[in-house]
């Protein structure tokens, strides 16, 4: 589906959005704002030294380092799992997906593939936003310690996908929350491949 372009972005949205969301969140019980973010933090940037998982990740694994996405959530995640937004260009939570996603595919092509959530809360971002695996069998979905469990014992699908926490206390990194419970996150994740280097930088929670 192709959606008609009613005038040029100017990349504003960015500083708009945060500027707002920094708002609703100072207003709201158990949200915290770190002190001094401001609207405009959301353009700046994090150095291979605050950040040494995820650079050392970058550095030895193939990466998208032109990616240029300025919509949000919900069809930022379905161009990832269905090569289409279906026209979405908000996020729309009680829409339903109903082009062929990637798992579909493997499936077809007789390739395993599984989702794992940091926690239980997490799966239903992807499960039933996704109508063909909507009734997929449980085999297919699990916690962040069955993902390790299984990456231990050499039986992970052909293609995983990781969930992470969302929320305030969470590890996804979103502007204005820890980044260091992300890095956290990732350093467990990939345990083996990460050089002892970066390890001596990691931030500990």
């Amino acid at each position: 589906m192709i959606v008609e372009q009613e005038k040029p972005p100017t990349n504003g949205g960015f500083v708009k959005n945060y500027e707002y969301t920094l708002s609703w969140q100072s207003k709201s019980p158990g949200w915290k704002i770190y002190s001094g973010a401001g609207p405009k933090d959301i353009m700046a940037m994090h150095t291979p030294e605050t950040l040494p998982v995820l650079s050392t990740l970058a550095r030895q694994y193939a990466v998208c380092d032109r990616w240029f996405c300025s919509a949000p959530t919900q069809p930022n995640r379905a161009f990832l799992h269905l090569a289409t937004s279906e026209g979405i260009i908000k996020n729309n939570w009680n829409h339903v997906f109903t082009s062929k996603s990637i798992y579909k595919a493997l499936q077809d092509a007789g390739r395993s593939w599984g989702i794992y959530s940091f926690d239980q809360k997490g799966l239903s971002m992807i499960r039933f936003d996704i109508q063909d695996i909507l009734h997929a069998p449980d085999s297919h979905f699990g916690v962040f310690d069955q993902f390790v469990d299984q990456a231990k014992s050499g039986k992970l699908p052909h293609y995983t996908f990781l969930e992470p926490a969302w929320g305030q206390g969470g590890n996804s990194m979103h502007p204005n929350y820890n980044v260091a419970n992300g890095e956290q996150y990732l350093y467990k994740a990939a345990l083996p491949r990460i050089p002892r280097v970066a390890l001596a930088a990691l931030p500990r929670s």
